[in-house]
């Protein structure tokens, strides 16, 4: 008895189709999954300073002191233009708003923004917590490439408090409800 053994494989018409469906998915999948890349990588950004402002907050009330967050690009003093710079947090023993005076106390330090992104706020260039953890009411603005389709925003009201801003049918940040901001640099 001669039993034949069966090989499967593909021919090269089968293998011509794989590559074919392959090769559309892929065209159809890479730039809808490099969009969703780049939503995460903004909000991870915001959520970065979102974080960096809440932790001001609490140390202020913990400290019943001044802590105050500024955009620093050197990481040991209140300068640069922006927030994509990097920023510090540090204890304000005169509440002046920036760090340079002798007993004020470093307490963090957040590196930069990559090359192409923009993190600037509407008026201030620190944001100081007071023990009951109130600060100035403000805006921060974080864009890739200059566009607001490619942005997000935070707001900080009066009690120190930071919410998202919420996106429009475009995906730009609101200012408010049917109000999206008009630039990156508020």
């Amino acid at each position: 008895m001669d039993m034949q053994k069966h090989k499967s494989a593909f021919t090269l018409i089968e293998l011509m189709i794989a590559i074919a469906v392959a090769a559309i998915v892929l065209t159809l999948g890479v730039p809808g999954f490099e969009r969703v890349m780049e939503r995460n990588q903004l909000t991870a950004h915001i959520n970065e300073l979102v974080s960096t402002l809440r932790f001001a907050r609490s140390e202020a009330i913990r400290r019943n002191s001044d802590i105050t967050v500024c955009h620093s690009n050197d990481g040991a003093t209140c300068s640069g233009v922006g927030y994509e710079d990097g920023w510090i947090i540090f204890f304000d023993s005169n509440g002046d708003g920036d760090y340079a005076d002798a007993g004020e106390e470093l307490i963090r330090v957040n590196e930069g923004l990559p090359n192409n992104y923009t993190m600037r706020t509407n008026n201030l260039s620190s944001f100081s917590y007071n023990a009951k953890g109130g600060a100035p009411q403000g805006r921060v603005v974080l864009c890739k490439n200059n566009l607001t389709t490619k942005a997000r925003a935070i707001f900080i009201n009066k009690s120190g408090r930071t919410r998202l801003a919420l996106l429009d049918s475009n995906g730009i940040p609101e200012v408010s409800i049917g109000t999206p901001i008009t630039t990156c640099t508020p």
